[in-house]
């Protein structure tokens, strides 16, 4: 059922396991070293272009094998830097960067400009359930990818809960998993837009394939998470205020405006593809067919709906110019770009060494199974770093040979399983920023939290399991 893919039969018996072995051990070295200097406090960004340039200098990108001595080292350092600044300045890295800075953009300005206290009014009247409103306010602040976000809505959570008869560590527990449902499948994650770029397929593929683990986190939550609020407190009456949906519809309006952008790309290729005839009729003609075509208008789409969004959020709000430019500027932020940057030149490291299929074919000489070797890497990265990019950032691009089926297409189901053994470790990480901050706000002890998240754990990582009998 799952089958390591080579680019062609030639290539794959020319490469060498025993290459693969040793790739990966350099490569586990570098990750080590990335480890000590994010726990020193480093910015993973910057890590992350550190730990790109070593691994080009270990795999010997660009250093040529028919000269010795100093020629060897100026002309194999200048060779590789050459590949470094190719690989940081492809129209595909600058496109990204580009978006994922809009995006953080974005985030910073919705953040300046909702009225977070008339939202959490308007979901307890609107749903008169003291579960769901909580859930639905920081699965809401989920939307948008803002670093240690649930801060943002744990305050909103406790003043909703603060006469529930639940636990600190069920509060906590709540407040981290339902801020994360959505980021299986919302473009405005950098993690998604990363992994679109690794695999070179459109972002709403894989928003498609990985919707089933965000309807199963959903219905994890709500079974395991919400039910520990006793009956009698559920309800709550005319007190709590007259019904309005506009708080609720100027929370969404901006993100769903961007998710449409990004589907709408899909639709018209998908249309294209079963009806040839349509195709004469649409901008670019037959390209709709291709996927990097599809992928380099959906990211077009989405760069421009955040642009029109971003201006109308300002104006709406009357932010002034010289407010305007201080949110730009806290969203342009050195760190993002470097992680971005840091991402697209492992990326070419490992291309230009063809390192991933050496470690894809050591891994398949074990014997183990594809998904065993592959949900434990990026498992066991996402629990030590915490952070989707980094699992992604890293693993995606050492993985992406062992994630193709024969022809060289993408196994979407292998893929969605990937990314939810790498996400389940990053939401169970004790070094999250999410799950530090809510525990530390709700003051809740860290065994009763783990306790609460496990059960939500282990429902997605079985749907994960099942989607591997598409694989």
């Amino acid at each position: 059922m799952f089958i390591l893919a080579e680019a062609t039969a030639e290539a794959a018996a020319a490469v060498d396991p025993q290459a693969g072995m040793w790739a990966l051990i350099k490569i586990a070295c570098v990750f080590v070293g990335m480890v000590v200097l994010i726990r020193r406090g480093m910015a993973i960004g910057y890590v992350l272009v550190l730990a790109a340039v070593a691994v080009g200098f270990a795999m010997g990108v660009g250093f040529p094998a028919e000269v010795g001595g100093a020629r060897w080292v100026f002309t194999g350092t200048w060779n590789l830097l050459v590949e470094i600044v190719r690989s940081a300045t492809l129209i595909d890295s600058l496109r990204l960067l580009c978006l994922v800075l809009t995006i953080t953009v974005f985030g910073v300005v919705m953040k300046h400009v909702e009225k977070l206290q008339a939202l959490t009014d308007s979901l307890l009247a609107l749903l008169r359930d003291r579960r769901w409103a909580m859930a639905s306010l920081s699965s809401l602040i989920g939307l948008l990818p803002m670093p240690g976000g649930a801060m943002v809505s744990a305050p909103m959570v406790g003043d909703i809960a603060k006469d529930l008869d639940i636990t600190r560590e069920e509060k906590t527990a709540i407040n981290h998993w339902m801020r994360h449902i959505w980021e299986y499948i919302d473009p405005l994650y950098p993690g998604l837009l990363m992994a679109s770029k690794v695999f070179a397929v459109p972002v709403t593929g894989l928003m498609l394939v990985q919707s089933p683990l965000c309807v199963a986190a959903i219905i994890a939550g709500a079974v395991f998470l919400l039910r520990s609020v006793p009956h009698h407190q559920r309800r709550v009456g005319d007190e709590a205020g007259r019904r309005s949906l506009a708080p609720v519809v100027r929370a969404i309006t901006p993100v769903l405006v961007v998710v449409a952008a990004a589907i709408i790309p899909l639709a018209l290729s998908m249309v294209a593809k079963h009806h040839p005839g349509v195709v004469r009729f649409l901008p670019g003609g037959a390209r709709w067919t291709d996927k990097h075509f599809t992928r380099w208008v959906t990211e077009t789409f989405m760069l421009g709906a955040l642009f029109a969004v971003i201006a109308a959020l300002l104006m709406r709000n009357r932010v002034g110019r010289a407010q305007s430019l201080r949110l730009i500027r806290q969203g342009l932020t050195l760190k993002m770009a470097a992680l971005v940057v840091g991402v697209c030149v492992l990326k070419g490291m490992l291309d230009a060494s063809n390192t991933a299929e050496s470690i894809a074919a050591f891994l398949k000489s074990t014997g183990l199974p594809i998904p065993v070797v592959i949900g434990s890497i990026v498992f066991v990265v996402g629990m030590l770093l915490g952070y989707t990019l980094g699992f992604v950032g890293i693993c995606y691009p050492m993985l992406d040979a062992m994630l193709r089926l024969p022809g060289g297409e993408l196994n979407y189901p292998l893929a969605a399983f990937t990314f939810a053994c790498g996400f389940l470790g990053v939401m169970l990480s004790p070094v999250h920023l999410c799950l530090v901050l809510s525990r530390e706000h709700f003051d809740a002890g860290w065994g009763g939290v783990y306790r609460k998240l496990l059960p939500p754990t282990l429902l997605v990582f079985g749907v994960a399991c099942l989607m591997l009998l598409w694989a």
